[in-house]
C-alpha cells in the first residue's frame, strides 16, 4: 500500500509544483536512497532491469530515488531536471508478464530518459505497450500487481493509471492524490487507442454504454476499500486549505485519521502513515516530498525531503538533486539488520516504540526538533546559493546537503542509544510481545533491547 499526491503551480504558494508519496511495503524490506549520475551508453546496448533485459538508450539523466535493496527500479524519485515520479500497486482484470518490468522499474526508466512529465508519460507507456508488466514485486511475501503514477515537472502533473499493456492519463487540475485504487473513470486526456474495444471484446463492459475505465478494468474481486479510504483522505487533506506548502504535504503524509467502517459498523484504521503491527500488512519505509522549480532556478531547481520509515515518527531531510550525489551513507543497508545502515537503525527505532508505546513522544518529539533544523539550515543555504554562480552554488548546496545527512547519522546514532536506554527501565515487555515481534526480527537478525549497539555508520 502506498499513497502519491501533487499540486501544481496554481495550488502551491510559491508558484512551485510539489509532489508526496510515503512508500509502503512489507516488514523488513530495507529501502536505500540510490543516486545514478547522467551516463552516456553505447546504443541498444542491454540494460537489466529488476526482472529482464530491455534496450538501453544514449544517454541516462542523473536520478536519485528510494529503492527497496533488491530492486533495480525506484518506488520513488527525482531527476536532475525535476521530474518526480511515485507509484501505486493497483489490480486490474488483465494478467502479468511472468518476467515484466515492474512498476518500480518503469518509475527509474521514465526518470532515467524523460526530460519533461510529459516525456516521461510517454517513455513509460511505450514501454509498457512492448513490454507489458508484472513479475515478482515484493521480496517478502512474493505478489504481482498492475500500477498507477503520479508523473510531475516544474510545469504541469499527470496521473497514469494502468492495467497489463493498456492505459489511460489525466492532466492534474490543481490537486491530486492517488492510492491503492483506480481513480479515472470517464473522463481522460490520452490513453490506448484499443482500450474501450479491448474492454468490449473481453465482454467486460457493454458496447455503446459511456466508458468508465476503473469499472471495466479494475478486478471485481478485489478489495480496494483501504485504498479508496485512504484516495478519499488525502483528497480531504490536500483541499482543505489554501495555496500548500512542503510542510503541508508533509502533515498529509504524516496523517493517521483515516478509518474504514466493517460490516459489523466497527471502524478500522487506515492511515497514510503506516506503522508495522505484527503481523500486520506492513508499514511505511520512506518518504519524498519534492519540491520542482523552473529549470532556470537550477542547481535549486530540484529538492527532495527525504525521510526513511512512518513519517510521523522521522524527520525530512533535504537532498538538492542537481547539485550531485547524495552523501553515501544513505544508500547502505540489505536483507538483514546492519548497524551502518540508516534505514536498519531507524527501523530498530520505530519497532522499539512499536514494543513500549511510551517512547512514541520521546521519539517524535526528537524528530521534530532535528527537521526544524533542516528547514531553517535549508533556507539559510538557499538564500546563500541565489547570490553565487551557478557553479559555486551547486558546491555549497552539496556541501550543506552532505552536512545536513551526516547530522541526520549522527542523530539516528544518538536516538538509538537513547531509546535503547529507555526501554530498558521501562522493564520486560510480556512474552507475547516479545514473541510476536521476535516473527520479524529474528530472521534478520534484530535485537531490540537485549543486544548491545554496534555503532559506526
Amino acid at each position: 500500500m502506498c499513497d502519491t499526491s501533487v499540486a501544481v503551480g496554481s495550488a502551491t504558494s510559491d508558484g512551485s509544483v510539489i509532489f508526496a508519496k510515503n512508500s509502503d511495503r512489507k516488514a523488513n524490506e530495507c529501502q536505500v536512497l540510490s543516486y545514478y549520475p547522467r551516463q552516456t551508453h553505447p546504443t541498444n546496448t542491454p540494460v537489466r532491469c529488476t526482472h529482464r533485459e530491455i534496450p538501453q538508450v544514449g544517454e541516462t539523466l542523473a536520478v536519485l530515488g528510494s529503492r527497496p535493496y533488491w530492486m533495480w527500479g525506484f518506488e520513488i524519485g527525482v531527476n536532475e531536471l525535476g521530474v518526480a515520479i511515485g507509484n501505486e500497486a493497483v489490480y486490474g482484470r488483465e494478467g502479468y508478464e511472468e518476467n515484466g518490468l515492474l512498476g518500480m522499474d518503469y518509475i527509474r526508466l521514465g526518470l532515467e530518459r524523460g526530460r519533461t512529465a510529459y516525456e516521461a508519460l510517454h517513455v513509460v507507456v511505450d514501454l509498457l505497450e512492448q513490454h507489458g508488466q508484472g513479475g515478482i514485486a515484493d521480496v517478502i511475501q512474493p505478489r504481482m500487481y498492475h500500477n498507477s503514477f503520479i508523473i510531475a515537472d516544474p510545469t504541469e502533473a499527470w496521473v497514469l493509471e494502468t492495467a497489463g499493456r493498456y492505459w489511460v492519463a489525466e492532466r492534474v487540475k490543481g490537486r491530486q492524490a492517488i492510492s491503492n485504487c483506480y481513480t479515472i473513470q470517464t473522463e481522460w486526456d490520452e490513453a490506448s487507442k484499443d482500450l474501450i474495444d479491448h474492454a468490449v471484446a473481453q465482454g467486460w463492459w457493454h458496447k455503446g454504454k459511456d466508458f468508465n475505465f476503473a469499472l471495466a478494468y479494475g478486478d471485481p474481486t478485489h478489495d480496494f476499500r483501504s485504498g479508496q479510504c485512504r484516495f478519499a483522505r488525502a483528497t480531504e487533506v490536500l483541499n482543505g486549505g489554501a495555496r500548500l506548502t512542503v510542510p503541508d504535504f508533509a502533515q498529509v503524509l504524516r496523517d493517521h485519521a483515516g478509518v474504514i467502517v466493517d460490516a459489523n459498523g466497527k471502524a478500522n484504521p487506515s492511515p497514510i502513515c503506516m506503522h508495522e503491527v505484527p503481523p500486520g500488512p506492513g508499514a511505511t519505509a520512506a518518504s519524498f516530498v519534492v519540491q520542482l522549480r523552473p529549470k532556470q532556478m537550477a542547481p535549486l531547481n530540484v529538492v527532495a525531503w527525504h525521510g526513511f520509515g512512518s513519517p510521523c515518527l522521522s524527520a525530512l531531510h533535504p537532498v538538492y538533486v542537481a547539485a550531485g550525489p547524495a552523501h553515501p551513507g544513505l544508500a547502505v543497508g540489505g536483507a538483514a539488520f546492519d548497524a551502518d545502515s540508516p534505514w536498519w537503525l531507524n527501523e530498530r527505532i520505530q519497532r522499539r516504540v512499536g514494543l513500549f508505546p511510551e517512547l512514541f513522544s520521546v521519539v517524535q518529539s526528537f524528530w521534530q526538533g532535528a527537521e526544524r533544523t533542516y528547514f531553517v539550515e535549508a533556507a539559510r543555504v538557499e538564500e546563500r546559493a541565489r547570490a553565487l554562480s551557478p557553479d559555486a552554488a551547486e558546491r555549497e548546496l552539496r556541501r550543506v546537503g552532505d552536512e545536513l545527512s551526516e547530522k541526520l547519522l549522527i542523530a539516528l546514532r544518538e536516538l538509538d542509544e537513547l531509546t535503547e536506554r529507555q526501554a530498558r527501565a521501562l522493564g520486560s515487555p510480556s512474552a507475547a510481545d516479545l514473541e510476536r515481534w521476535a516473527v520479524l526480527n529474528d530472521p534478520v537478525g534484530l535485537d531490540l533491547i537485549g543486544a548491545p549497539i554496534v555503532m559506526g555508520i
